[in-house]
């Protein structure tokens, strides 16, 4: 049997109790024990690296940003996150802010 995990992002900043919500579909048991839920987080954490290594690629093969400029944003998205024990993630004004400063710089 092969491996197979699905991991739910979604994120809307215009909701202001829960912005970022990560989840699995129904089908998805929920882990009963700690270790199938610390085996659980590992699992999707691999899964969402997975996911960002097709998108980075994907964008490259179509022109959209080099890899190494995903790859060099990504790590400092990351480092900025844990460097400030408060991070929760942007803002939307946060985002669109980040969005229009790369977007002046090109």
């Amino acid at each position: 049997m092969g491996f197979k995990n699905i991991v739910i992002v979604d994120i809307d900043y215009d909701r202001k109790d829960s912005p970022i919500n990560i989840g699995k579909p129904e089908e998805f048991n929920i882990p009963e024990s700690k270790e199938e839920w610390a085996n659980s987080i590992v699992d999707d954490m691999a899964t969402l690296c997975e996911g960002l290594c097709t998108l980075i690629h994907v964008a490259e093969q179509q022109g959209l940003k080099q890899s190494p400029d995903s790859l060099r944003d990504c790590i400092k998205h990351l480092q900025d996150g844990f460097a400030d024990s408060s991070y929760r993630g942007l803002t939307n004004e946060q985002f669109k802010k980040e969005k229009k400063d790369k977007e002046n710089e090109n």
